[in-house]
């Protein structure tokens, strides 16, 4: 099936893009963790999330991808409190979207 055809069909449910390819377009350098970047410049998540729903999305996704244990603990940040931290900045990020 071609793209063109499944964008015209009613079920179809978008989806944002890439979150680390946007960080790294606002000046998050390559090889650092899209997550802390998150945590220390909300309103590029802001600027993310309000373009993606401005391009169509119906669903954006919260930029945990590698929020784990191992990784966050390279940056002195605690697994939990990192995540609910973002996860709290990417519901007012989406409310103001």
């Amino acid at each position: 099936m071609q793209a063109s055809e499944l964008f015209k069909q009613s079920n179809t449910v978008l989806l944002d893009g890439g979150m680390g390819t946007m960080l790294q377009a606002r000046g998050l350098p390559v090889g650092a963790a899209p997550e802390t970047a998150a945590l220390e410049h909300p309103e590029w998540l802001r600027e993310i999330h309000s373009a993606y729903l401005d391009a169509g999305s119906q669903i954006v996704y919260a930029n945990t991808f590698g929020a784990n244990r191992e990784k966050l603990a390279k940056y002195r940040k605690a697994y939990y409190e990192a995540n609910r931290e973002k996860l709290t900045k990417y519901q007012k990020a989406y409310r103001e979207a």
